[in-house]
């Protein structure tokens, strides 16, 4: 059931869809009439557009598919600035992560430009003021919703959120990369 899921999810960053070259040329992600017609027949019925944009209040449905966002906004507000919002918005989306959004609270100058998306969660550094931190933003209410491990000394950094639907399990982490060579 969750390799299932994991399938009929979108990932989209910068506007383009997440592929790399190897994966471009597999036939597996190529679309076709007859895994168009398997994903229609796992799922009951094909989400429309229209769907995803008049927004859904829970997550009851048996099965539906999940459009999803992850994007490294590095600080939020200068995102914002930058109008790097209309972007993610435009994809309409029913989940977003933002990882390194470097902010203790969301942005008031954002609530419009997100209002589609009525349930927010930000996670921020314990340690240091505008550091890392990361959002996750839902047009369907998690069924619950865990800033962090629930031990200090690996959420002190606000770098994870876990939320939990009836279907399956969002875990959205925002680890740095690191040039030196580890070893």
């Amino acid at each position: 059931m969750l390799w299932r899921a994991s399938l009929a999810v979108e990932c989209i960053a910068h506007g383009r869809r997440l592929m790399g070259k190897r994966a471009a040329k597999s036939e597996f992600f190529k679309p076709t009439k007859k895994k168009r017609a398997a994903d229609v027949v796992a799922n009951g019925s094909h989400q429309s557009e229209s769907g995803r944009e008049n927004g859904h209040s829970d997550d009851s449905e048996k099965e539906r598919l999940w459009r999803m966002i992850s994007w490294n906004v590095a600080g939020l507000r200068a995102f914002a600035k930058k109008e790097g919002h209309k972007s993610i918005v435009s994809e309409s989306a029913d989940l977003i992560f933002l990882g390194e959004t470097k902010c203790n609270e969301w942005p008031v100058d954002l609530e419009s430009a997100f209002k589609a998306y009525p349930h927010k969660t930000i996670v921020y550094s314990k340690e240091k003021k505008g550091y890392a931190g990361v959002a996750l933003l839902s047009k369907i209410k998690p069924l619950q919703v865990w800033k962090g491990v629930g031990d200090d000394l690996f959420d002190n950094e606000g770098r994870l959120i876990i939320a939990e639907f009836s279907r399956f399990y969002f875990i959205g982490a925002y680890v740095p990369n690191s040039d030196k060579e580890s070893g």
